[in-house]
C-alpha cells in the first residue's frame, strides 16, 4: 500500500513533516509491521513555497530508493521550507512484473498544468 502526505499551511521545514513526527512518512517507509506486505518502490515529493521564485512551480524530488536511505533528501529537508507539500512513498505488491523507475514515482505533475496527483492503488 502506498503512503501519502499532504500539507497546506505556514511555511515549515520539510524535515518537520517528513522525519520528525512519530507517524512521519519516512518512518512509515521502514516500519517493520508494513514491510512483509509490500515492496517499497520509490519516493517523490512536490513542494511549493510562496516566497520562492515562480511560486506556482513546485520543487520536485524523486528517487527509486527508500527515503530512509536517501542522504540527499535528509539534507534538503533540513534546509527547504514549504507552505504546500505532496509527498508519496510507492508501495507495490511483490511481483516480477512491477516496473520500479523514476517515471513511475509519484506525485505526478504535467507540464503546463497546475494540478498534481498521487494515488493509492491501481488506475
Amino acid at each position: 500500500m502506498c503512503r501519502a502526505l499532504l500539507y497546506l499551511g505556514r511555511p515549515v521545514l520539510l524535515d518537520h513533516l517528513l522525519y520528525q513526527p512519530d507517524s512521519a512518512l519516512v518512518r512509515q517507509s521502514f516500519n517493520p509491521r508494513m514491510l512483509h506486505l509490500l515492496n517499497l518502490a520509490g519516493f517523490g515529493l512536490l513542494a511549493w513555497d510562496r516566497e520562492s521564485h515562480a511560486p506556482e512551480l513546485p520543487w520536485e524530488y524523486r528517487s527509486t530508493a527508500l527515503p530512509i536511505f536517501d542522504r540527499n533528501l535528509k539534507s534538503l529537508a533540513g534546509k527547504v521550507k514549504a507552505s504546500s507539500l505532496l509527498a508519496h512513498v510507492r508501495g507495490v505488491a511483490y511481483s516480477t512484473e512491477v516496473n520500479i523507475s523514476a517515471q513511475n514515482t509519484h506525485p505526478f505533475r504535467f507540464e503546463g498544468s497546475t494540478l498534481a496527483l498521487a494515488h493509492n492503488g491501481d488506475l
